[in-house]
């Protein structure tokens, strides 16, 4: 059995990574398609063809590429793809995960999911940056611990609109900015009590409930972070696997906080606090991080088992499967490359 697979937006690096994952089981994964509505992605992309498919036209067009390609199963990669799958996936000719609208609201609002975080756990301020206006005091709240406030976009991908303050009045004129050169709105960003410790990203898959896949690393390093203004690109270009039972308790706790019966993909962002307290930060639902290849390189395949599930196929649990410290090398003209340094000491 051989299973043809079509990939939404397959032009980006995560895409392309992706894909990738599926080649490491050549049994079972026959033809991979992409489709990009850039033309440059097309060009990039890995996958064995690629189609320029119009916005106008999507629909239609992936199911002629459906048909005739006997695709039998759709991936959304970027956030774009994975909003038009959860719209729909019922006049999709094939296979595809079944990712609900309303969890995509509720995931997507970082203001909606820090708030019932934070009430669930009790250490992390956010704010509005529209209540922020109304009541000043709401600003010193998040900067009390540590004396820096973050304030970003409340929907968005890469750090969006991210950057650390430390007075109010930087906190104006960084809004104002985006406001008047980026055409964004008031009502876009939130501020959040910075949190200054390690950061988490943690890979997990749900089932009808069931947790099938659980794996953290810890972000060590990032691409371009000392000429980015916030510091950091939630790009990690150093990573390694981490062992840690509290924060798989509060990454599984995050998610079941917001979806009691979770069903899918989640990638799901932490980071400490001033008390070294785990703090979930936000959480990607439906699509995988950009490096799903380092844990499918490791045989956490987690992008080919969502695909095995689909179709009813048996599926190995592999919850905190991987021992801490594999490290994961990523730079913009070499290869990814996975070194076992648990045998060192930290």
């Amino acid at each position: 059995m051989k299973l043809n697979i079509l990939v939404l937006g397959a032009g980006g690096n995560a895409s392309r990574n992706y894909i990738k994952s599926l080649r490491l089981n050549k049994d079972f994964i026959g033809k991979i398609i992409g489709t990009d509505i850039s033309l440059n992605a097309t060009y990039v992309s890995n996958a064995d063809k690629c189609y320029l498919i119009k916005e106008s036209d999507k629909l239609n067009s992936i199911n002629e590429i459906i048909e005739n390609e006997q695709i039998d199963y759709v991936h959304a990669q970027p956030d774009s793809e994975v909003q038009f799958i959860s719209k729909n996936s019922s006049q999709i000719n094939a296979k595809t995960l079944n990712i609900k609208k309303e969890f995509i609201k509720k995931y997507g609002n970082k203001e909606f999911t820090n708030q019932m975080w934070s009430e669930k756990f009790g250490s992390f301020e956010t704010y509005s940056y529209v209540d922020i206006l109304e009541n000043n005091e709401l600003f010193e709240n998040c900067i009390s611990k540590n004396g820096i406030a973050w304030v970003r976009k409340s929907y968005g991908a890469g750090s969006s609109g991210a950057l650390p303050v430390n007075t109010i009045k930087q906190l104006h004129d960084w809004i104002n900015y985006w406001v008047e050169f980026k055409k964004s709105n008031l009502e876009d960003f939130i501020v959040s009590e910075y949190l200054p410790g390690k950061e988490f990203a943690v890979q997990v898959l749900f089932w009808k409930g069931e947790l099938i896949h659980y794996q953290p690393r810890e972000r060590l390093e990032y691409f371009f972070a000392k000429q980015m203004v916030s510091g950091q690109s939630s790009t990690p270009s150093i990573a390694r696997t981490v062992v840690n039972k509290n924060l798989k308790d509060i990454t599984l706790d995050a998610i079941k906080t917001i979806e009691p019966n979770p069903h899918g993909i989640y990638c799901v962002d932490l980071k400490e606090n001033n008390d070294s307290s785990i703090v979930p930060m936000e959480v990607n639902y439906g699509r995988f991080f950009t490096t799903s290849y380092f844990f499918s390189k490791l045989n956490v395949n987690t992008p080919l088992d969502v695909i095995k599930k689909s179709f009813d196929l048996s599926v190995e649990p592999k919850i905190e499967y991987l021992k801490a410290n594999i490290y994961c090398y990523r730079g913009l003209d070499m290869e990814m490359k996975i070194i076992d340094r648990s045998n060192e000491e930290f």
